[in-house]
């Protein structure tokens, strides 16, 4: 890479990002990383409870499988349009540190502090070091480096995953802005076909990831605006059609098995970009002028460390004489959500006393510490 790549800075395709669309923007964050911290509830898809094959397997399909898992899509559409809407301005080595402290640190925090937990759990039951690497499911350097890093694989940290992709397509999608600017459509149906066919390992290991950043891009150099794609008279009629597509293609017999699996699930992750887009634009007058900043940032850290927090719950649970098949389930359920932002909202408040390094660390950010005298004025000293 030339110097002068690495130092430009605004790249071809870059505009401003208005404050309507930030709300909105904002809003997709927040309720995409609520709805996706509900798909790694204990169980989860390892085992049968109330809600995985259960009585309540209708709620599944709709609440997890559909609004959890799709909500990945929305996030990474949202992602991608605002990149090119303000998030360019910085020189390329600038806006590469700058994601490397707020999107792959955390990643590789929490994944690190996910593999300890692993290891410590193992040992405590007696299962000695190689039981530990066999759940860690470690037979090389290479994936011993890609539990807590994900080089070439996915995280100890599973369901966090994303962020590494997403690093990696930032980066990506600020030195493709001059080819995504002039010949945008062309490069989204190209990546259509890599993510339909899965070739885009292990550059990215999720390929609806790449797909929805980059149609996110796309559509901030389009002529179309945000407000306009987001409009009930176009969202809901195209989420709804594609929704219908994706129920269809799931019932045909599609002879190409990726085909078979990767069509229904990029339709039913579209339907939901339009209709998150849809509700959060009409959320957003109602939301004008308050800051969704604190509770955006409560958000992240409960998606980085709600792995963990699930893990330990579900040991817990297995001590208990709870029936997974019971309508109990669902107590645990929500209990275990309500569990995870507790946990964050916790860590959250005690970040500021934790020095700059280690809150850039676990969240990706350093907030002002609490300073001596306050403590001392609140009678905390």
């Amino acid at each position: 890479m030339s110097q002068q790549v690495w130092d430009r800075t605004t790249p071809p395709g870059a505009s401003e990002l208005t404050r309507t669309e930030s709300v909105q923007i904002d809003l997709v964050r927040t309720l995409c990383v609520f709805f996706m911290i509900g798909v790694h509830v204990y169980p989860g898809v390892r085992a049968q409870s109330f809600m995985y094959e259960g009585s309540f397997h209708w709620f599944w399909l709709f609440y997890v499988a559909y609004l959890g898992r799709a909500s990945v899509a929305a996030l990474s559409f949202g992602a991608g349009y605002i990149l090119y809407q303000g998030g360019l301005q910085a020189r390329f080595g600038t806006f590469v540190q700058k994601r490397l402290k707020t999107v792959y640190l955390p990643m590789v925090t929490w994944s690190a502090i996910k593999v300890l937990a692993v290891v410590a759990m193992v040992l405590a039951t007696g299962g000695g070091l190689a039981g530990a690497l066999k759940s860690l499911e470690v037979d090389s350097v290479l994936s011993a480096l890609n539990t807590v890093f994900a080089l070439t694989d996915r995280p100890a940290n599973v369901p966090i995953a994303f962020l590494r992709d997403f690093f990696v397509l930032v980066a990506l999608c600020y030195l493709l802005a001059p080819v995504i600017r002039r010949f945008g459509l062309i490069v989204l149906l190209i990546v259509l076909v890599l993510a339909l066919f899965r070739v885009t390992e292990p550059l990215v290991l999720r390929p609806s990831i790449l797909l929805f950043v980059i149609a996110g891009a796309y559509l901030s150099v389009s002529r179309m605006s945000l407000s306009e794609f987001s409009a009930p008279r176009l969202a809901l009629p195209a989420g709804i059609v594609l929704l219908i597509l994706s129920q269809v293609t799931d019932r045909m017999q599609i002879p190409h098995t990726v085909l078979a699996e990767e069509i229904p699930n990029l339709t039913a992750r579209g339907s939901l970009v339009f209709f998150m887009m849809c509700f959060a634009q009409l959320l957003t007058a109602r939301v004008a002028g308050k800051s969704l900043s604190p509770i955006r940032s409560l958000l992240f850290l409960t998606f980085l460390s709600h792995s963990i927090v699930s893990q330990v719950l579900g040991e817990l649970i297995l001590l208990t004489p709870m029936d997974l098949m019971s309508p109990g389930y669902l107590l645990f359920y929500f209990g275990s959500i309500a569990c995870f932002i507790g946990f964050a909202w916790v860590l959250n408040r005690m970040l500021p006393a934790f020095p700059d390094w280690a809150q850039i660390a676990l969240s990706g950010r350093a907030r002002r510490r609490v300073r001596e005298d306050r403590l001392m004025q609140s009678g905390g000293i």
